[in-house]
């Protein structure tokens, strides 16, 4: 079975394709922190969900979709509207590579504004139909 977790490749996809931060990283917290001091804007990305339908019992196959969350710290006002808008620009519709989906908006939402700064944090959806398929004989 092959694990279809793109976070590196999403951490590419981001500070490629998203100038305006000073920091694109793997995630290392899951709720703002009070000792953050690193630059800002700053993007934090990292694997949220995994989620599955029902498995075929004739294929062997399930299709699979990971949830994928993007932590934007920056200023309040434009330079948060600004990063927001470049994270969608650069991730909607986006295909990642050895993926037959693409990525998809699912949510977003103001996670803490402290003093002048912003934590907030999107989720983006990428469905891979029949992702998941038995090396071995199930039985069912």
């Amino acid at each position: 079975m092959q694990d279809y977790d793109i976070t590196n490749a999403l951490k590419v996809r981001v500070a490629s394709e998203c100038p305006g931060f000073a920091v694109v990283d793997e995630a290392w917290f899951s709720e703002p922190i009070d000792d953050y001091n690193e630059e800002t804007p700053a993007a934090y990305v990292y694997l949220a969900e995994d989620s599955a339908e029902v498995a075929n019992e004739l294929s062997r196959r399930q299709a699979t979709a990971q949830v994928y969350g993007v932590f934007i710290i920056c200023e309040t006002g434009d330079t948060f509207r600004a990063q927001r808008h470049q994270v969608r620009e650069a991730l909607f519709g986006w295909q990642p590579p050895g993926s037959s989906g693409v990525m998809a908006f699912h949510s977003g939402q103001m996670q803490e504004i402290r003093g002048r700064y912003v934590w907030w944090r999107e989720y983006w959806t990428l469905e891979t139909p029949n992702a998941l398929t038995a090396s071995r004989t199930v039985t069912i």
